[in-house]
């Protein structure tokens, strides 16, 4: 459970911020 890290990826990935349901 790394929100931080996933935010992060996810951020260069999508390029914006977005409310993702991520449960790892």
């Amino acid at each position: 459970m790394t929100w931080p890290r996933i935010v992060s990826e996810y951020e260069t990935v999508a390029g914006s911020v977005t409310l993702v349901p991520v449960v790892d």
